[in-house]
C-alpha cells in the first residue's frame, strides 16, 4: 500500500493532508506529549519511542498518519487504520492553537473520512475517552454518533446519513 499520499479539497487549496515522513516526528511527539490527557497512552512519549512506532507505522500497509497543512504549515494530524474492513480514526490533534475555532479541524476530518469513504470502507469509527468532553462534541458535530459505551470510552461511528462527503483531488 502507498503511503505517499497528498490529499486536497477542490474548493480550499490552502488545506492538505499528506501521510507523514520522518521529518515530521518532531512535531507529532511534542503535539501528542502537550495533548496526552485526552488520550488512552497518557504517557510522555521520547524521541526513541517515537522513532520505534514510526517505523512500526511503516510497515502497516493499512495504517495512514497525515499531518494537516495550512497554508503551507503543518498545524495538525490525524491517522486512521483499516481493521476487519473498518477504518479506526486516531490521533486526532490540532497542534497549533492559532488556529483553533476557525472550523479547520472540522474541515480536515471531512476530507479524512471522504478519501477513507472513497477508497476503504463504509464503516468509520473512533474511540473517545468519557473524560475528553471537547472531543465528543467535536465528533457529534462532524457526524459521529456513540455507537457503544464501554467502561472508558465511547465507540462512535460516522453516520452516513449525517455526513456529507466532499470532493477530494490528489498531488
Amino acid at each position: 500500500m502507498d503511503k505517499n499520499i497528498k490529499i486536497l479539497q477542490e474548493e480550499n487549496k490552502s488545506l492538505s493532508l499528506k501521510t507523514i515522513a520522518g521529518n515530521d516526528l518532531g512535531n507529532i511527539r511534542v503535539w501528542k506529549n502537550a495533548n496526552r490527557h485526552v488520550f488512552f497512552h497518557q504517557n510522555i512519549i521520547g524521541v526513541e519511542q517515537q522513532k520505534a512506532w514510526f517505523q512500526s507505522y511503516l510497515e502497516e500497509p493499512f495504517n495512514f498518519m497525515f499531518t494537516i497543512e495550512y497554508n503551507g504549515s503543518a498545524i495538525g494530524c490525524m491517522g486512521f487504520r483499516i481493521i476487519d474492513n473498518i477504518a479506526d480514526i486516531y490521533n486526532v490533534i490540532l497542534g497549533d492553537s492559532q488556529y483553533q475555532g476557525r472550523g479547520i479541524m472540522s474541515l480536515s476530518l471531512r476530507v479524512l473520512c471522504s478519501y477513507i469513504l472513497k477508497f476503504h470502507t463504509n464503516k468509520i469509527t473512533l474511540k473517545v475517552l468519557k473524560t475528553n468532553k471537547i472531543g465528543q462534541r467535536f465528533y457529534s458535530k462532524n457526524g459521529f454518533i456513540i455507537e457503544r459505551e464501554k467502561k472508558d470510552y465511547y465507540l462512535m461511528r460516522l453516520s452516513l446519513n449525517i455526513f456529507k462527503k466532499m470532493e477530494i483531488m490528489f498531488l
